[in-house]
This record gives C-alpha cells, structure tokens and sequence, in this order.
C-alpha cells in the first residue's frame, strides 16, 4: 500500500510519482482522488491494472514512479464511496 500523485492519466494506464514502487509486472488497485472544482465533494476513480515499468531515482524527495496499464476506471462523487 502506498500513497502518489500522477503525472500522467488517460483511458489506458497512469503514470504514478511515488515513493513506494510496486514490483515490475505486479498487479495494483488505484485510486485517485480529484478535488472538487466547484461546491461539490470531488470526484474518486478506482482502476486496476498491472506495472508495466518502474523508475527509481536516488536521493531524490519522491523516490521514483511507475506506469500501470488499467482497461476499465469507475468514477464516482466523493459522497457515494
């Protein structure tokens, strides 16, 4: 388990800043928290996928990264979760 924030998203995978990189091939479960734009709660995505890369810098703050595949994203508000 580990916390991050994301560089990149799309409909296909997500790049993930962190300091805890899971192994290479390893399958993970995301969720990502959005803030609200407006009055409401903010919107939460769950995914699934698998690592398809790692980097891992030294000495740096946040430690490295990964990219993970996911096929399918559920959105939701905040308040339904």
């Amino acid at each position: 388990m580990g916390e991050g924030v994301t560089r990149d998203l799309s409909t296909e995978g997500m790049y993930v800043l962190t300091e805890t990189c899971p192994p290479l091939h390893a399958k993970v479960q995301i969720q990502v928290q959005f803030p609200p734009l407006t009055e409401s709660r903010g919107l939460q995505m769950r995914t699934s996928g698998h690592v398809l890369r790692r980097e891992l810098i030294a000495g740096a703050k946040v430690h490295g990264g990964f990219a993970a595949a996911c096929k399918t994203f559920t959105l939701r508000n905040k308040e339904e979760t």
